[in-house]
């Protein structure tokens, strides 16, 4: 079951000695202090009369008129069984309004998905229920991603406007690389920052941090001691 669609990869140094070479004379403290930002997730951030949705879909429709209660919980209907842990925003009832999720090629073709790419989604509100069409297991898991931030929206309320999105990612990789000098972040940081790049529709985080001294001279060639292998091992069950 997908928590996250990222992928997590490794860097490592190869001309280890030649690198350590040239920073022999060079002090590096003087970058270690340098003050690290983290920024907002690229894209315009658009309120659709208290409904937040970004990064902002390519195709967003919605009815203020018209809208559908939640509060009685969903109904969720997953014939792959890969969406259960996935929905935890919403409350499940058997008797609530329905929510189907599918992916595929062949699905995505014949609901009129905009852009058959990795990532891309259908997503539908009507009296009938919410109904999600993936491209993939991806686009069906960022369908969810935009589903649960107009449900969070301010004026949602627990109800939700009958609208259409159909939307998919311009860019095959986006994400992040923790590669800069300085104290790396911790195991626990690195989670939850997984859990927000997911989130986000994001599905790459680099991990290359200059002073994990397992990831550079002079011990690259080393294996990673038990505990730091069992994290990284966490980290790519997270993506």
């Amino acid at each position: 079951m997908i928590k996250n669609n990222l992928l997590l990869t490794a860097l490592f140094t190869a001309a280890c000695g030649s690198a350590f070479a040239q920073t022999e004379s060079f002090d590096l403290n003087s970058q270690r202090g340098e003050k690290q930002d983290v920024n907002m997730v690229p894209g315009k951030l658009l309120d659709h009369h208290g409904i937040v949705v970004n990064p902002t879909p390519h195709n967003l429709n919605m009815d203020m008129q018209t809208w559908t209660d939640l509060s009685a919980g969903v109904k969720l209907i997953d014939k792959a069984g890969k969406f259960t842990n996935d929905i935890d925003f919403l409350k499940q009832n058997a008797k609530g309004t329905p929510l189907t999720i599918v992916f595929g090629e062949k699905q995505a073709k014949k609901a009129g998905l905009k852009k058959m790419v990795s990532g891309a989604y259908l997503l539908t509100v009507d009296k009938k229920g919410i109904n999600i069409v993936g491209y993939d297991e991806r686009g069906a898991f960022y369908a969810l991603q935009t589903l649960r931030q107009i449900v969070e929206s301010p004026a949602a309320q627990g109800k939700v406007p009958a609208l259409t999105c159909n939307d998919y990612p311009d860019l095959p990789l986006r994400g992040v690389v923790e590669g800069f000098y300085g104290e790396p972040w911790s195991h626990q940081v690195r989670l939850s920052l997984i859990d927000y790049y997911g989130r986000n529709k994001l599905n790459e985080y680099v991990y290359g941090p200059k002073d994990d001294p397992y990831h550079s001279c002079p011990n690259w060639r080393l294996p990673y001691p038990p505990e730091q292998a069992k994290n990284i091992h966490e980290l790519v069950e997270a993506c």
